[in-house]
């Protein structure tokens, strides 16, 4: 995985969802979205759906997997597929599958299962962002991220 630290500014308070956009995932999405017109994304653990709009802008196809109530109910009202992932066909394959910033879950796990869904041709796009408090009284961020074939 490719890393990238630097120090920002404070993290939002309910850091137990993707509360933000991720800026260097945001351009990654946009890159796969060129490249793979009309692509269906599935994205695992989508909290409130920011990658949702990208992919619907970019002419592709969007389903946001989330086990949060409140999180699929405001995907829902924003316009965006969402589902809690038991509910997800297992007959239907995707281009691009999205799993990042899943602290709390296996997202091992969600790798293996999920790959079941890819298509012949698809890739994933994993991330994971932190933040570490440093003695400096700073927040020092760090980003880990890959893009894998199948």
């Amino acid at each position: 995985m490719d890393k990238i630290t630097r120090p920002v500014g404070s993290r939002p308070s309910n850091s137990s969802q993707q509360s933000t956009l991720v800026p260097e995932v945001r351009v990654l999405l946009e890159d796969l979205l060129v490249k793979k017109p009309n692509a269906r994304v599935l994205d695992f653990g989508c909290g409130l759906g920011q990658y949702g709009k990208i992919v619907k802008d970019g002419g592709g196809t969007y389903l946001g997997l989330d086990i949060d109530p409140a999180s699929l109910g405001y995907q829902q009202s924003i316009g965006c597929s969402a589902m809690h992932p038991k509910d997800l066909p297992s007959d239907y394959f995707y281009d691009i599958l999205l799993i990042g910033n899943m602290s709390g879950i296996d997202g091992g796990m969600y790798l293996v299962n999920s790959r079941k869904q890819l298509k012949e041709d698809g890739v994933v796009l994993l991330w994971d962002e932190s933040f570490q408090n440093m003695p400096n009284g700073k927040k020092q961020r760090t980003l880990a991220f890959s893009i894998v074939g199948r």
